[in-house]
């Protein structure tokens, strides 16, 4: 969605009608907009699906890959993209070819992420949690017996 708006951007502003419909400037504005036009219908028909489908292999490999590959791209590829820049390759190589090696390397590196990281750490991580969050629970729970302050016992 965001590659057509900044597709969209690069294209430049129309001067009027007819330059809309114009194939001969480089991308056609019609067709970004047509392909925005598609994300939306699709996600609305999604979302407005009364039939519940079970996820695929394919979903489920996306779904485990959305937050790694949002942090990678967030921090490293602008990095790289900038350093791209810096070293003149965006002039040399094209801005297309650095971004489709930047998605492909930002997509590896995610997938990296997910199956060294999130698939062996994981369980250990949430079992981790999940004790702690028992154990502050139950100390809580000793404390509100004890009007919020710990016990103390006597000498008797």
């Amino acid at each position: 969605m965001l590659a057509c708006a900044y597709a969209w951007r690069e294209n430049g502003s129309l001067g009027g009608w007819q330059d809309l419909l114009s194939l001969s400037h480089g991308r056609n504005h019609l067709a970004v907009m047509a392909l925005v036009m598609a994300f939306f219908a699709a996600f609305l028909r999604l979302a407005n699906s009364s039939q519940v489908s079970a996820p695929t292999s394919g979903s489920e490999w996306m779904g485990r890959l959305t937050y790694p590959l949002y942090l990678i791209h967030q921090n490293a590829g602008y990095a790289l993209f900038n350093a791209a820049v810096a070293l003149g390759w965006v002039a040399t190589i094209g801005q297309g070819w650095i971004s489709l090696g930047l998605i492909v390397l930002s997509l590896g590196l995610a997938w990296l992420v997910n199956v060294a990281v999130e698939q062996r750490c994981g369980p250990a991580l949430r079992h981790l949690i999940a004790g702690q969050r028992r154990t502050n629970a139950g100390r809580h729970g000793s404390d509100a017996a004890a009007g919020g302050r710990p016990e103390v016992k006597s000498g008797a």
